[in-house]
């Protein structure tokens, strides 16, 4: 056992011993006895798994429980025709073998039919004895005994013992345990379903975006010529139909045809010389592109002067500019919520009076394989203001415009209170565990 572990577990039966008392904070009403201390493997019987990489097929009856499966909660799966090593409703599944400080360490995962799945090297399988597996997951799962054993500089291969050595406080009772264990099931259930919800409005905004853009929008031409999967997507984007419509019913006029930079004033950033004190730690908010990874940002790392301005090739940008970056993480957008500048690596868009900044904020989102097909340079990719302004795009009259950007905003809005849900939910969970859990 490793001796970090060691020196954590010492601390922790010291505290124990000084409660006299082996109960967490929260529990259901109706149970009393003590908990107690056990070693795993006291409560479960192992298995190894057996290799498969000579029986993979794509099109098999079985999946193969490997680690990249249980890391990614099964989401990615390997199949093969011959169930090598079966596995059965209930057991519990446990990676034993990572990379240094890899996520996959003592990564769990229950298996919840029979006659599907088989068990892959490197993953062992833990079947009950004298718990209920589906409370033990919640206990075992990445637990810190495992982790200790991940030196962060080789690669990490539990052993049998090393396994079954793990130190649990565990309720008297299966039933108890059974207890906890749906409780805590039925929280993991809304996070789920929360996060099925927003993924179902992630794919419906993602439709809705290419339906409104491709109807008379998306790319109208191009300076140069292009490859025929170019031209293929040019065919989809005349091909589409929705469009909103006036109050009144009728259809807004039909979209013209314009350039980016008649659309918006394009600015790019500049730096001021780094050993001038006296151009740093300004009122001006200094942006770099590794900043832009919100929708709204008000905060740089780093702010500069009105002499350190003057001394670069930066210009103020007015709220609501859209900073985009034009180097490296070509693509990524922003709206300036302050009076701001920013680095080089900006080609930064002002919009002019007669369009939406929202609208050319989602267009620009919509078509960003754009920007980066023009881009040059494979190591620090960018794209010049001289090729941003050859992009041309048919846009809506202002009122149509608006109308897009709000109902696309009303979208983001609810996808970022999904979001909220299930990240308030987790913290709830995190809570109970550390109150339901000794």
């Amino acid at each position: 056992m490793p001796q970090s572990f060691v020196r954590v577990m010492s601390t922790n039966t010291a505290h124990i011993e000084k409660k006299k008392s082996l109960t967490p904070k929260l529990r259901f009403k109706e149970f009393r006895d003590e908990w107690s201390s056990k070693l795993l493997g006291e409560l479960i019987e192992f298995k190894n798994g057996k290799g498969h990489e000579q029986n993979i097929d794509e099109n098999g009856k079985y999946i193969v429980v490997n680690s990249k499966f249980v890391s990614t909660a099964g989401r990615v799966k390997k199949f093969c025709n011959t169930q090598i090593s079966p596995l059965f409703k209930g057991e519990i599944v446990m990676v034993m073998s990572d990379v240094p400080n890899g996520k996959a360490l003592a990564k769990c995962y229950l298996i919840d039919i029979d006659n599907t799945y088989t068990l892959n090297q490197r993953i062992c399988s833990l079947k009950q004895k004298n718990a209920a597996n589906e409370f033990l997951i919640y206990l075992i799962n990445r637990n810190v005994y495992y982790l200790s054993f991940d030196s962060g500089v080789g690669q990490t291969n539990l052993k049998r013992e090393d396994v079954l050595n793990c130190p649990l406080i565990v309720p008297a009772t299966i039933p108890e345990q059974q207890k906890i264990a749906s409780f805590l099931s039925a929280v993991d259930e809304k996070i789920q379903q929360l996060t099925r919800k927003k993924e179902l409005l992630e794919q419906y905004k993602k439709g809705v975006m290419q339906q409104l853009f491709q109807s008379e929008s998306g790319l109208a031409g191009f300076e140069d010529e292009q490859d025929a999967q170019d031209k293929e997507i040019l065919k989809i984007q005349k091909s589409g139909k929705s469009r909103f419509r006036q109050d009144n019913g009728k259809p807004y006029p039909k979209w013209e045809e314009k350039r980016l930079n008649d659309l918006a004033e394009i600015v790019g950033g500049g730096t001021p010389e780094t050993s001038v004190a006296e151009y740093w730690d300004g009122p001006i908010q200094w942006f770099t592109p590794t900043e832009i990874n919100q929708r709204f940002v008000s905060n740089s790392k780093r702010t500069i002067t009105e002499e350190g301005l003057k001394n670069s090739s930066a210009k103020l940008l007015p709220i609501g500019t859209l900073l985009f970056t034009s180097r490296a993480t070509i693509g990524e957008i922003s709206f300036a919520t302050v009076e701001c500048t920013t680095n080089q690596g900006f080609q930064s868009l002002i919009v002019n009076k007669a369009n939406s900044s929202e609208y050319i904020y989602y267009w620009i989102k919509q078509n960003t394989k754009e920007f980066l097909r023009r881009s040059q340079g494979s190591t620090f990719p960018e794209i010049s203001k001289n090729e941003i302004i050859k992009i041309r795009a048919k846009v809506p009259c202002l009122e149509e415009q608006q109308k897009i950007a709000s109902f696309l905003t009303a979208l983001d809005a609810k996808i970022e209170g999904v979001a909220a849900q299930i990240a308030h939910t987790q913290t709830f969970k995190k809570g109970l565990l550390q109150q339901m859990f000794v």
